[in-house]
C-alpha cells in the first residue's frame, strides 16, 4: 500500500500563458517544483486527444529537446510562442487568459523519463498571475 501524504495535495500548481506567448509560473510553483534558471522542460500531448498536453520535467537536463527555463529578475518562464501558435492557442486577446492547473501524473514518468503533471486547461480572465 501507498500512503498518500497530505504535503503531497496542499499546494495547487498552475502556469499561465502570458499575453506573449510565454509560459509563466507563478511563484508557489517555482517553490514546489524546484524550478530555477538551470531547469528545462518538455511538453508532451496525448496520442488521442491532440487537445491534452503534458508539462515534463526531463530527469535529464541535458536534453536538447527540452525548453530552457528563462529567468527575468524573480520571475521565471519558458518561451513557447511559437509551440502555442503551431497548436491554435489564442493567448493574446484582453480576454483570452490561459491557466493551467498541473495535476501529477506519476504513472507517466517512466515512459517520459521525468516528473509529469498533466496541464488541465481553464480559462480565467480575473486568475491570472
Amino acid at each position: 500500500m501507498k500512503i498518500l501524504s497530505a504535503k503531497d495535495y496542499s499546494q495547487k500548481l498552475k502556469v499561465s500563458i502570458q499575453a506573449s506567448g510565454k509560459l509563466s509560473f507563478p511563484n508557489e510553483t517555482v517553490k514546489c517544483l524546484d524550478i530555477d534558471s538551470s531547469s528545462k522542460v518538455l511538453f508532451g500531448q496525448d496520442d488521442i486527444d491532440s487537445k491534452t498536453l503534458y508539462f515534463i520535467l526531463p530527469d535529464d537536463r541535458s536534453r536538447q529537446d527540452a525548453f530552457e527555463v528563462r529567468a527575468s529578475g524573480k520571475y521565471y518562464y519558458v518561451p513557447t510562442k511559437t509551440m502555442f501558435d503551431a497548436l491554435g492557442f489564442d493567448y493574446s486577446s484582453e480576454d483570452a487568459a490561459v491557466l493551467f492547473d498541473l495535476v501529477r501524473m506519476e504513472s507517466m514518468d517512466k515512459e517520459a523519463g521525468g516528473k509529469v503533471f498533466k496541464m488541465s486547461r481553464r480559462e480565467v480572465a480575473d486568475d491570472v498571475e
